[in-house]
């Protein structure tokens, strides 16, 4: 039998949930392909009928079609735009269309969104309901999604994040109808939902924090995050793995105190790993980037 949560506790949850699909969508900023300007209104169109919200407006804006993404073993849908306007226009743009859905009994605008920003990103997470039949409809739906904690038994889901450079990318992530809040956290000392990369070594005395998988025409692209005991060099341990396994250090791509990356090919260069290590005095993070031709084994 699930768990009820409190709305204190659900909201917690969810939120938390949320945070983690935009962090994902950081790693989709290098793999999402850069739109041709002249299929850009097509490819808007096709996100809005998704269910994307609409796009920012101007002619310096693309939008990619929407691609797959499984995020922990669940279903999403994101969309990769690049505008000549700052990160906070981009996450008005989307943070206004949240803000001005619902209006209470006193006439303000009530915000079914969270929203953190700095100098270079800022990512805004909020959800839209479309048509509400009655007064009571948006309390019904709630508590049904306090049961089922299926993101589509609220509303419509959407991360939005946004990155400065020298035009600012920004991405625009929807879960699918069957994805759902507890599908995105690891549980307690254990690991988030999803499985590790077939045919790639696993950290030893790991958990597994973070799942993507996508494929972008013929390449599979695998990623897993992992939480590895504080004070070993965990970048040079899993490289000797690999390299036991068969693979090439091909080069080190980072070096720093607290972030270093390395790069790995094998079998005639067709596969490829980067592996990155984030230190800090009480615990140490391990990411895994894995490339191969869909079709290889």
């Amino acid at each position: 039998m699930k768990r009820q949560y409190t709305p204190g506790e659900l909201a917690l949850k969810l939120v938390s949930s949320l945070l983690v699909t935009a962090a994902a969508t950081g790693f989709l900023v290098v793999l999402g392909p850069r739109p041709a300007p002249a299929g850009a209104e097509i490819y808007a169109q096709l996100a809005e009928v998704a269910g994307f919200l609409p796009r920012p407006p101007g002619a310096s804006t693309t939008f990619s079609e929407p691609r797959p993404v499984r995020l922990n073993g669940q279903g999403y849908h994101y969309s990769v735009g690049h505008a000549r306007r700052s990160v906070t226009e981009i996450l008005d743009h989307y943070h206004t269309q949240f803000r001005q859905q619902i209006t209470a009994t006193d006439g303000t605008a009530l915000d079914p969104s969270y929203r953190v920003e700095g100098d270079d990103m800022g990512v805004v997470v909020g959800l839209t309901f479309g048509g509400l039949n009655h007064p009571g409809e948006l309390g019904a739906r709630a508590r049904y999604f306090g049961t089922s904690r299926r993101f589509a038994d609220f509303g419509q889901f959407h991360v939005v994040a946004a990155f400065a450079g020298h035009e600012t990318t920004f991405l625009h992530i929807t879960p699918d109808p069957d994805a759902g809040v507890d599908g995105l956290l690891p549980t307690a000392g254990g690991d988030s939902p999803g499985a590790d990369i077939r045919g790639l070594a696993r950290p030893p005395r790991s958990r597994r924090l973070l799942a993507i998988d996508q494929q972008h025409s013929a390449t599979l692209h695998q990623t897993r995050f992992y939480q590895v005991p504080a004070g070993g060099d965990a970048l040079r341990d899993y490289g000797a793995r690999l390299e036991g396994d068969g693979w090439q250090l091909n080069h080190l791509l980072h070096d720093e105190r607290d972030v270093r990356t390395s790069h790995y090919v094998r079998r005639d260069r067709t596969e490829e790993c980067f592996v990155a290590s984030l230190a800090r005095a009480d615990r140490q993070l391990l990411a895994l980037i894995y490339r191969r031709p869909a079709e290889a084994r």
